[in-house]
């Protein structure tokens, strides 16, 4: 992994370690090769978590001592809007529409300095969300700007109360 492909990744201080992730896992392989581990001792991580993409290549000898976990990812064809709206289920379109009776409006959002600073917005108000420390609770600005403007394969759908970011779905256009 070359020092430009290092410039994905982000290390958080946890209470006792450091945490390192690549913020582009869902769109191209990782191998964590010896050079790789290196690179981040250096630069202070203590844990490097990431995603093998089952849905499209399964890792090659991954090395026993590493520690596994199964999380869940939502893998389906999405073109518009308007689709969007169509697969995600009635709950979904249900609390769509009882929002939009409180004034709240959904709808595709191009990245920008305000969709930024609307997601820090909602990262920074409460460290603690559902009885769980929230994990992006403290990012900067700055890392929440790089995060919207590095990614060109992607849609956001924001939630707006008047002029307001309320909530914001990401989803991330993945071809196979």
């Amino acid at each position: 992994m070359s020092n430009k492909e290092l410039q994905t990744v982000t290390i958080r201080q946890r209470i006792f370690f450091k945490m390192a992730k690549d913020i582009t896992e869902y769109i191209r392989d990782i191998t964590p090769s010896d050079e790789l581990i290196q690179k981040l001792r250096d630069r202070g991580a203590d844990i490097f978590t990431f995603l093998e993409r089952k849905w499209c290549r399964t890792m090659p000898n991954s090395a026993k001592s590493w520690a596994k976990t199964q999380d869940n990812i939502a893998l389906f064809h999405v073109t518009t809007y308007e689709e969007w709206l169509r697969i995600v289920g009635k709950k979904t379109r249900n609390m769509i529409r009882k929002a939009e009776k409180s004034w709240i409006r959904t709808y595709i959002v191009v990245p920008s300095d305000m969709l930024a600073q609307g997601i820090w917005k909602i990262f920074n108000e409460t460290p603690i969300r559902q009885e769980r420390g929230f994990p992006h609770y403290g990012t900067s600005l700055e890392t929440v700007k790089k995060g919207v403007f590095s990614q060109s394969n992607c849609t956001y759908i924001g939630a707006y109360l008047q002029d307001e970011l309320a909530g914001v779905i990401h989803l991330i256009h993945v071809t196979t």
